[in-house]
């Protein structure tokens, strides 16, 4: 059995994106997200959610699309096309919270307009480069028209009061099946 067949057929689990998470149902939901934008997310993962029915988000690094290894815009244009949401991860994925608030205000802003521009859609979140942020780095957040973002705290239970600091379970190609389901059945 696949980790995603676990989750679809097993567990009777349904993809939203992250501008759904507090949609109050009884539904059982996962939101899937992929940061950097890696040339594997259209290559490998996108085949295999398209076969359950799955859709995701991919938070890209504005100034590697297109480099060895990453998405091109035309690839980030057919993940838009067939479902996907196309989120922000800054220009070149500095920590945020380690250089200065005019660097990190360019990093935050350029990122969404580049995006914005070369897609024709509304940027709402942004996934913090390595997870780092502060109080300075949500505010500029905030500030630049994001609805939210995403850590890389650990968790599955997230509350709409912390929609700038919404925690996720890393899953990497490490991982075994079993690993995964033990984090999935926390």
């Amino acid at each position: 059995m696949t980790t995603w067949h676990y989750i679809k057929i097993r567990h009777n689990y349904k993809t939203i994106f992250l501008d759904e998470l507090f949609i109050d149902n009884e539904q059982k939901n996962v939101v899937v997200t992929f940061d950097d934008a890696y040339k594997d997310v259209i290559t490998n993962a996108y085949p295999i959610l398209e076969k359950y029915n799955f859709q995701a988000t991919v938070f890209v690094i504005t100034d590697f699309v297109g480099k060895d290894r990453y998405l091109t815009w035309e690839d980030i244009k057919t993940l838009k096309k067939n479902g996907w949401h196309i989120e922000s991860h800054t220009l070149t994925h500095p920590n945020l919270s380690n250089i200065s608030e005019k660097e990190a205000k360019r990093q935050i802003y350029e990122s969404k307009n580049k995006i914005e521009k070369n897609l024709g859609t509304i940027v709402r979140f942004l996934s913090y480069p390595a997870g780092k942020y502060d109080d300075d780095i949500i505010e500029l957040t905030k500030e630049a028209g994001y609805t939210g973002a995403v850590s890389t705290d650990k968790g599955i239970e997230n509350s709409a009061v912390d929609i700038y600091k919404l925690k996720r379970e890393r899953v990497g190609g490490y991982d075994t099946f079993d690993g995964f389901k033990a984090k999935f059945e926390q």
